[in-house]
């Protein structure tokens, strides 16, 4: 039998004698004892027996004191007092839940290790989106601030395999629905949120670079798919330059709009914290006040990354990125918060709760696209392929849509925001898998109403007018032929409830501006003025809208402000159809003011 007590008497041979001793002593004890039985009891076997006990309480009370492990010999894995590191397991960081009260200096009173699942015998599937290898990135100098130094957090083992398990139970249903097989696949179990980690290429603080060091950079491509035909037109072209104020006056804009982007820009940046973040707990989100009758647990709370995303893309409507204008610094922070802040599968939902968690990514997506697509900064290019890829992993492989968990079959909600954020990856060079475009296609045409042009939020449900909204703007942005009579339809269904009729709905506004700008038709020119009239009016002083809109308490002062700008931006964030009729797919032709 191996114990501490061998390791012990080889290194001591004195002690090792006594031992051997005592055992002596035992043997001779018993055999003495068994040679005479009665009360008659030899002498010697005494004696032997009790010399052995005093043998053997003597080792018993030497030996525990030598060489053992936490008593200062630095030995041990894990000492403190020695020079060892402290070794953390994955459970100490996957067992912590946020939404928890209890104190983290508490101890649980059962410990309940992690379940080990087995690797997948599947190929790992390739990623859909690719950037510049690492070493084509500037690396990190000695001299950059300490909250830029993390060093990189591994990939979970744990979370690499079930990410990989729902990735293949995806692509196994997408098999089935191609040849034919019309039964859905089941829901999966969602994978568990994974920590957020510091993205590997984000390593470098974004303001640290200046502009004229990101021309010339190697695009990301595509390594499993045909790339796109065609180069496609600069989508953000009006945002910079002589071309802005042309596009403001030409489509409907002036300069009470960009005074009121202006006061609300201030406003933006002035609510930002040190670390680039906008926090949901400072400016009003997570209000519960069941808009449309339905209780969603204070959405938004914790909704860091979506709201950091949206006011970033309120700064980058205006053409200010993290390398010039005003709000280069802002920028600069925001962008470096949100890499962070990224998980290492890519995800970009952050600590969000279930309603807001997937919102969170797509919006913080679409942030770093446009930011990436702007500049072409090397420093955005990886970190912007991993969130796109994630998303394209966890679409629906047979409806193509996106909802509160992977697997999902989608709602047109998140839609809006997903597809916008992989527009804005091509916007950026980034060839994606032509089955992307393809899903999008198909959940458009799972949701679509009346004659063809409205939308419902689901399948199979009444059309609604802010889903008929985005809907339209998603089919126009991304370049897919929409029939007159399918636009006539849904302008038509929106004209009906102008900014100002009912209670104030900045969502809706949002998309119903970006859809209607893009035709450029008499329906524009009428939701433009009452658009104009309702934001100027109800504009606070100090910049920011109120957050007595429909989805004002979950977001917040930011999100009411972020939005309102948007919509004031949108005479010059997009090329029209007027500008760039190639953006429509196919080289279809139709009529584009009637």
């Amino acid at each position: 039998m191996k114990s501490i007590t061998d390791s012990t008497l080889a290194q001591t041979p004195w002690l090792a004698f006594l031992a051997v001793m005592a055992m002596v002593l035992v043997v001779a004890t018993w055999v003495l004892w068994r040679r005479q039985s009665g009360r008659r009891r030899p002498k010697a076997a005494i004696a032997c027996a009790v010399l052995s006990v005093l043998i053997h309480s003597s080792l018993f009370w030497f030996v525990p004191t030598k060489d053992q492990p936490g008593k200062g010999t630095g030995d041990a894995p894990g000492e403190i007092d020695g020079n060892a590191p402290v070794m953390v397991t994955i459970a100490d960081v996957e067992s912590f839940d946020p939404d928890q009260s209890a104190s983290l200096d508490e101890t649980p009173e059962t410990f309940v290790p992690p379940l080990e699942l087995p690797t997948p015998e599947a190929d790992p599937q390739p990623s859909v989106v690719t950037a510049p290898a690492p070493s084509e990135l500037p690396m990190q100098t000695s001299t950059d601030p300490p909250e830029f130094a993390a060093e990189p957090i591994e990939l979970n083992e744990t979370h690499a395999q079930i990410d990989q398990m729902m990735t293949d139970l995806l692509l196994a249903d997408a098999t089935l629905s191609q040849a034919d097989a019309p039964d859905p696949m089941p829901t999966p179990e969602p994978p568990m949120p994974k920590p957020a980690a510091a993205n590997p290429q984000a390593t470098e603080p974004l303001a640290a670079q200046p502009a004229s060091a990101a021309s010339g950079v190697p695009v990301p491509t595509q390594t499993v798919a045909t790339p796109v035909a065609s180069p496609r037109p600069d989508d953000f072209a009006n945002r910079r330059g002589p071309a802005r104020r042309s596009a403001l006056i030409a489509t409907g804009g002036d300069d009470r709009t960009e005074a009121a982007v202006a006061a609300g820009l201030r406003f933006i940046a002035s609510r930002q914290r040190p670390d680039g973040i906008w926090d949901p707990t400072t400016t009003g989100a997570g209000q519960e006040r069941m808009p449309l009758g339905e209780n969603r647990n204070g959405a938004g709370k914790r909704a860091e990354t979506g709201l950091t995303g949206l006011a970033l893309l309120s700064l980058m409507g205006s053409g200010y990125t993290h390398l010039e204008g005003p709000y280069n610094d802002n920028v600069a922070r925001g962008l470096q918060a949100l890499l962070n802040r990224q998980a290492n599968d890519g995800s970009m939902g952050g600590p969000a709760g279930t309603y807001a968690r997937m919102y969170c990514h797509s919006i913080a997506t679409l942030s770093l696209g446009e930011a990436f697509a702007l500049t072409r900064d090397p420093r955005l290019a990886q970190a912007t392929a991993d969130a796109l890829s994630y998303s394209a992993r966890i679409q629906h492989p047979s409806t193509g849509g996106w909802r509160y968990q992977p697997g999902d079959t989608g709602d047109t909600s998140q839609f809006g925001w997903q597809a916008m954020a992989m527009e804005s990856g091509k916007q950026g060079g980034m060839n994606l898998d032509p089955q992307i475009d393809h899903r999008l296609r198909t959940f458009l045409s799972t949701v679509r109403a009346g004659r063809g042009g409205l939308a419902s939020y689901r399948p199979k449900r009444p059309p609604s007018r802010t889903m008929t909204a985005e809907a339209l703007a998603s089919r126009l942005l991304l370049g897919h032929y929409v029939p007159p009579a399918e636009i006539a339809e849904a302008e038509a269904y929106i004209l009906q409830e102008l900014p100002g009729m009912g209670e104030d709905n900045f969502y809706y506004w949002y998309y119903a501006s970006l859809a209607l700008h893009q035709l450029q038709s008499p329906a524009w020119t009428r939701w433009n003025e009452a658009m104009k009239r309702r934001l100027l009016a109800t504009q606070r002083s100090d910049g920011s809208w109120p957050t007595t809109s429909v989805w004002g308490g979950y977001g917040g002062e930011v999100y009411t402000t972020a939005m309102g700008c948007l919509c004031l931006e949108v005479y010059y964030r997009h090329l029209t159809l007027h500008q760039a009729p190639e953006k429509i797919a196919n080289g279809a032709v139709r009529p584009l003011v009637r």
